[in-house]
């Protein structure tokens, strides 16, 4: 089913108020089954004052009604803000409209007036992209119910669980996936990916941060494939160029918790020889200017 923003560009483009058959017929859903779906959204859109629908039954834009794209801005009380993507105030969702999306959601919103700060106040139209689908959260079980509390503040709605955890106590740290959007009338429910533990470590305080910001995390299976192809082992001719230091004990500078190991020391302490060995990761010698993973 297309979205309201293609359905309004086929209006927008029509010279005349056209009427639920032409719609169809441009957007190839002439079928009974897509047209009837079809014909909803329009009444919906209608209703939310995206259309007018004139007394022969068809559709026209509302010139009227302006309708802004942005992306949410989340409270951790509940309410939101949008921020246009074509600049101006940010909009201000109250509870009942921001529960249906999470922070960081490209949404299509309303202005229908102003709140108590004399601000530009808005009707949640339709969400156009979903950001975060994961997050990392705290499980709860409460009577019948279990669901988890997300890390990130601004995630005020709880991630209700398909099923209860076995074995698992209140307050354990979980990865949930989300398989159900929030609704204005509904929470979000969600499907544990894996058990974390109770313990904030730094690798888990850094899933944190990447599911917070979004953060590609990620590898394509194209880049893995194409990474699995580097040679395990050195091979011979690497030593035409290159000095064979494998026999001294080259100690790591990183941290304990580095995620890998690009510099290493060594310092050799004869009596009329003292040399200091420097050893640095050939990065360009792996990833290649036309690799995938460069």
């Amino acid at each position: 089913m297309p979205s309201r923003t293609q359905i309004r560009e086929v209006i927008e483009r029509a010279s005349k108020p056209v009427g639920l058959r032409d719609i169809s017929k441009i957007l190839g859903l002439e079928e009974k089954k897509f047209s009837s779906a079809l014909g909803k959204r329009l009444k919906a859109m209608v209703r939310d004052g995206q259309l007018i629908q004139n007394k022969k039954l068809k559709y026209e834009i509302d010139r009227y009604s302006e309708l802004i794209s942005g992306s949410v801005l989340a409270h951790r009380d509940g309410y939101a803000f949008v921020r246009p993507e074509s600049g101006g105030l940010d909009i201000y969702l109250r509870q009942k409209e921001a529960r249906a999306v999470f922070h960081g959601d490209k949404v299509l919103v309303k202005v229908t007036g102003k709140d108590r700060e004399s601000r530009p106040s808005g009707k949640l139209v339709e969400v156009l992209e979903r950001g975060a689908t994961e997050f990392i959260g705290e499980y709860f079980e409460e009577k019948s119910v279990a669901y988890v509390k997300a890390k990130d503040r601004r995630i005020s709605q709880k991630i209700v669980l398909k099923q209860k955890l076995a074995d698992v106590v209140n307050g354990v740290l979980v990865n949930v996936v989300i398989v159900t959007q929030p609704t204005k009338f509904s929470d979000p429910i969600g499907e544990v990916k894996e058990i974390l533990g109770d313990d904030l470590s730094t690798k888990v305080e850094v899933d944190i941060v990447i599911r917070k910001h979004q953060l590609p995390y990620k590898w394509p299976k194209s880049v893995v494939t194409e990474v699995g192809k580097i040679a395990g082992q050195i091979g011979e001719t690497e030593f035409v160029t290159r000095h064979d230091l494998r026999d001294l004990a080259f100690v790591t500078i990183d941290g304990a918790d580095a995620r890998d190991f690009d510099d290493a020391v060594f310092v050799q302490s004869a009596a009329e020889n003292k040399k200091l060995y420097v050893a640095i990761a050939d990065v360009s010698h792996y990833v290649l200017p036309e690799s995938l993973y460069r």
